[in-house]
């Protein structure tokens, strides 16, 4: 019985290479040439072809920028967290000069959802987006089970359906024992 039409065995066999301690170091068909990790196991810098990824992080390990570099220029986005951790909002920079706040997550005693306002700041502190928290569909809500997974994401955008409105779904998470769901 096959369980994959596709297989690793597909593969051109010096495609995956490895260290010694099992970290993917050379992927040949993504055009990965190398990767170097973090003695903490994360990745500190992807070197592709005409550009490179470089990965910086805290001392607890989270996530602090990120940097694509090629031949266009860099992009530097810094990932600004709380006490705990919990990230709260991303900005990136463009070649150095454009600073835009592409996220801001929402919270209330968890994670509600994200904000997207796509806002370039200047250097005065204002943004080019005033009113943007007005705008429907920058916004998106997460609506979790009992144990913390997202089995719903809706926007702020509403739909009118049958007389009354509806949020607009973006995704949904279905159970595999039930039956088929539409929406």
């Amino acid at each position: 019985m096959d369980n994959y039409t596709e297989d690793i065995k597909n593969t051109n066999i010096y495609n995956y290479q490895y260290d010694k301690i099992g970290n993917l170091v050379k992927d040949a068909s993504a055009d990965i040439s190398n990767i170097d990790w973090t003695v903490y196991g994360k990745i500190k810098k992807i070197q592709k072809t005409g550009n490179s990824i470089n990965y910086t992080y805290d001392p607890a390990g989270n996530r602090q920028s990120k940097q694509i570099v090629n031949s266009a220029g860099s992009n530097t986005t810094y990932y600004v967290r709380d006490a705990q951790g919990n990230t709260l909002a991303n900005y990136t920079i463009y070649n150095g000069s454009t600073i835009v706040w592409d996220e801001q997550y929402l919270y209330g005693s968890n994670r509600l959802g994200m904000w997207k306002p796509n806002i370039a700041i200047t250097e005065s502190g204002g943004g080019t987006g005033t009113g943007a928290w007005k705008l429907a569909g920058l916004k998106q809500y997460e609506l979790t089970n009992h144990l913390g997974n997202v089995m719903v994401t809706i926007s702020d955008k509403r739909k009118l359906v049958g007389g009354f409105y509806e949020p607009e779904m973006l995704s949904v998470q279905v159970s595999p024992n039930r039956a088929a769901f539409s929406l």
